[in-house]
C-alpha cells in the first residue's frame, strides 16, 4: 500500500460555496473574483480575496448585482466540465 488513492471517476469541483458566519457572509466563487471586477465595482460594500467575496450584511449590497455575479460564476464553472480555469490577475 503506497498511501496514494486513485479513482477512475472524474473529480468535479464545487460550483459555488456559501459560508454564513458571525460578522460576515462568505461566498466562494470557484472561478475567482477578478473575472467580476466590473460587477463588483457596482455591488456595494464588500471585500474580496482571490476566490472569496465577503459581505457584512445583505443590506450592504445591491442584490441584483450579487445574483448576477453568482449566476455567471455558476454557469462558467458548470460549463468547464471539471476543467475550470481561474483568472488570476
Amino acid at each position: 500500500m503506497t498511501g496514494v488513492q486513485t479513482c477512475a471517476l472524474p473529480i468535479y469541483c464545487q460550483a459555488i460555496g456559501f459560508y454564513p458566519r458571525k460578522g460576515k457572509i462568505t461566498i466562494y466563487l470557484m472561478d475567482g473574483t477578478v473575472r467580476y471586477a466590473e460587477s463588483l465595482a457596482q455591488l456595494g460594500k464588500h471585500s474580496t480575496s482571490r476566490v472569496c467575496l465577503y459581505i457584512n450584511r445583505l443590506s450592504d449590497v445591491q442584490l441584483p448585482v450579487l445574483e448576477q455575479i453568482v449566476r455567471e460564476s455558476y454557469q462558467y464553472v458548470k460549463s468547464q466540465d471539471g476543467h475550470m480555469h481561474r483568472v488570476l490577475s
